[in-house]
């Protein structure tokens, strides 16, 4: 199982690095057109990046699939490895717990025996404190 999963993120990354190398490509591509017929500076950057994306847009439809699909493959692998973790949680839910109080009768809680003294930060009724002097 373990290289089944490494071939997978072999064949993932490989979709990536054609997809990129691709859109480099056609950067390169249309930047190097444009310089040619006389552009220079900024203007012949913004033009290449322009020009790639809207060719890339049409040319590497193919490619864009693939990659696309290989990420929402992965993702819904991801997806489902959280739900069966939730499935597996829910289940452990709703196993009854056991508390030590209803197996043993004698076993008292130590909260219900104590006395509780008002702290600094506690509330305090000034209603029952004798004002008289």
């Amino acid at each position: 199982m373990r290289q089944g999963r490494l071939k997978a993120t072999y064949t993932d990354a490989m979709a990536f690095i054609v997809y990129t190398g691709l859109r480099l490509l056609l950067l390169v591509l249309a930047t190097g057109v444009f310089y040619l017929i006389g552009m220079r500076g900024l203007l012949v950057l913004v033009m290449g990046f322009i020009a790639s994306g809207v060719l890339s847009w049409f040319l590497l439809d193919r490619q864009r699939a693939r990659f696309g699909a290989q990420v929402q493959g992965w993702f819904g692998s991801i997806n489902d490895r959280i739900d069966e973790a939730s499935r597996k949680e829910d289940i452990e839910d709703e196993q009854p717990v056991l508390d030590v109080r209803d197996e043993d009768p004698s076993h008292t809680d130590t909260a219900e025996n104590e006395s509780v003294t008002p702290g600094p930060s506690d509330p305090v009724d000034v209603s029952e404190r004798n004002t008289s002097a």
